[in-house]
């Protein structure tokens, strides 16, 4: 499996055209709540989460709603609204904020996701009850919703697109160079 780091990525990311289908290994902190009935979580800064998805990149947020709509028998009527944060790179999948990058994806399917407790395997069971509960809104007006994620750059761990895997490096940060 080649390595690249998130520069490359970017670049390569850069050259899409059209949508394309992606597999993307994610690591994310999840938000987690400080205390849990009452008592602290003894959890909290020390959980990560890894997420196996399969995605579509380049695609047109709008026309994968009225798709859906479509296919739900439901007038294909639907205009999205401005993003509320960062700027799409013009003819890429990329979103620029504050200097980061990020991967706009429409996810297809999770295939499989799991909790790391100080970087080990931990049972789901024990890591959830102590997860923020996220709140979730849409007005696309569908059964099956259509669910957009934008994953930054550096939380991807391994991406495979045009039959290619590629597994991201780990970057040292500046002060890990000086040392």
């Amino acid at each position: 499996m080649p390595t690249i780091n998130r520069d490359e990525l970017k670049t390569k990311l850069m050259d899409v055209k059209g949508a394309t289908a992606v597999s993307v290994v994610t690591v994310t902190v999840p938000q987690m709540n400080k205390k849990h009935n009452g008592e602290a979580n003894p959890f909290y800064g020390r959980v990560q989460k890894r997420t196996y998805r399969s995605c579509m990149i380049g695609f047109r947020y709008q026309n994968s709603v009225n798709n859906q709509r479509e296919r739900e028998d439901k007038d294909a009527d639907f205009i999205s609204e401005p993003r509320k944060w960062g700027e799409h790179v013009p003819g890429t999948p990329l979103i620029e904020h504050k200097g980061k990058y990020y991967l706009e994806c429409k996810v297809e399917r999770v295939i499989d996701n799991h909790y790391l407790l100080d970087g080990e395997p931990a049972d789901d069971e024990v890591v959830e009850p102590y997860l923020a509960q996220r709140k979730s809104s849409s007005r696309q007006g569908v059964d099956k919703t259509v669910i957009l994620i934008d994953v930054s750059l550096e939380n991807i761990e391994t991406i495979s697109m045009f039959g290619e895997v590629y597994e991201l490096t780990k970057e040292e940060t500046p002060e890990e160079v000086q040392a």
